[in-house]
């Protein structure tokens, strides 16, 4: 998952106007995702016996993950078919296909 967000972020067919907008958003969503696994590191540092709170952040810092992950991928998607780019697309599929 993370070599398919980095093949993304180095794609050099990407547009300005993708670079620009899309990662201003990724950025703000991994900086909130960071604060998300800062606050679970401290419940798990401080002993917190309250297992749903950890579980809770634990799922609330997997799905904003998930979340941006799928918004790169759809942004990037979506300029690889408007632009023919059938090179990246081909790359993109191998790369969800693995396991």
């Amino acid at each position: 998952m993370l070599k398919l967000y980095f093949t993304v972020l180095s794609c050099l067919y990407c547009g300005l106007h993708f670079l620009l907008l899309t990662m201003n958003k990724i950025n703000v969503r991994l900086r909130k995702i960071i604060g998300q696994l800062n606050g679970l590191i401290k419940l798990i540092d401080g002993k917190e016996d309250d297992c749903e709170k950890i579980i809770i952040q634990f799922q609330a810092s997997k799905a904003a993950l998930s979340s941006a992950f799928s918004e790169i991928l759809n942004e990037h998607l979506e300029y690889c078919l408007n632009n023919k780019d059938e090179i990246q697309m081909r790359k993109i599929i191998k790369l969800i296909a693995k396991k």
